[in-house]
């Protein structure tokens, strides 16, 4: 277990392996424990790093308090000062996708490679409105609604059809960790601080070779959202998946180990054919 200090707040990360380094920033409800299925397969060859933002897992959370984005890219640059480092591969999930292109357009050369999932450029008003609607349910306090209200979107009609058994084991444990006192609090304030999100007029100031990964059925972060972040940031690729939602990288984890280290570890991104 690891603490920096950043605005005198407590900021918990860790970190495995050694070789290239990866930050890797969660979505909204995630912690760093939800990445452990894939540590041992990440930090095989490489320097991998999770860190929980402000309000998630065990980094001191901000009550009473309104912010944005800049607060969770700050973090994640004293994190790499912390650290000591000069430069990473940064990728993360949604809300953590987010924060990396934030990331990545105000400070372009702290970034050797960009991995972005379920990904977005701004708060589109249909985003605004979700995220309104999950506030509203977890004002109620009543984390089996909210669950209900942001599940219905988040997984694609193909993996709930398929993982149903999945699905009803891991009820129960999700309710519970809503129900947890000052969870959906937190809920709300990360849904907030992506309110005013708009890094569509400065995406060309990313300079690192960058890969967007959506999945076709992500009804949150549209494909047509990952053909725009292809068609304005230089030196981009794009990957549409079959058959997947929003959690690509629960849903094809194979995928997302593949995309993740294959792009990041590759040497050479050009070649003459």
């Amino acid at each position: 277990m690891s603490y920096f200090v950043y605005n005198n707040k407590q900021v918990y990360y860790e970190q495995f392996g050694q070789g290239k380094s990866i930050i890797v920033l969660n979505g909204l409800m995630m912690t760093t424990a939800s990445w452990n299925a894939f540590k041992s397969e990440l930090s095989k060859q490489n320097r991998v790093i999770f860190v929980d933002f402000f309000d998630q897992g065990q980094t001191d959370k901000l009550v009473g308090e309104n912010y944005n984005h800049d607060i969770q890219i700050e973090l994640i640059r004293e994190l790499m000062h912390h650290l000591e480092l000069e430069k990473a591969s940064i990728t993360g999930l949604s809300y953590g996708a987010n924060i990396a292109l934030g990331f990545s357009v105000k400070y372009p050369d702290l970034v050797e490679k960009l991995v972005v999932y379920s990904a977005a450029s701004w708060t589109s008003p249909w985003l605004k409105n979700s995220g309104e609607s999950w506030n509203k349910a977890a004002l109620t306090k009543d984390g089996e609604l909210y669950m209900s209200v942001t599940f219905a979107n988040i997984y694609s009609p193909n993996f709930m059809e398929k993982n149903m058994e999945w699905m009803n084991n891991r009820k129960n444990t999700v309710i519970n960790y809503f129900n947890s006192p000052g969870v959906l609090e937190r809920m709300v304030r990360l849904t907030n601080s992506s309110e005013s999100y708009n890094v569509r007029n400065k995406l060309k100031n990313i300079k690192s070779p960058t890969l967007i990964i959506t999945g076709k059925q992500d009804y949150i972060t549209s494909v047509e959202e990952a053909k725009y972040l292809n068609d304005h940031i230089p030196n981009s690729d794009l990957i549409l998946i079959e058959g997947t939602g929003h959690t690509v990288v629960y849903e094809k984890p194979h995928l997302f180990i593949t995309t993740l280290l294959g792009f990041i570890n590759q040497e050479t991104l050009k070649y003459n054919v």
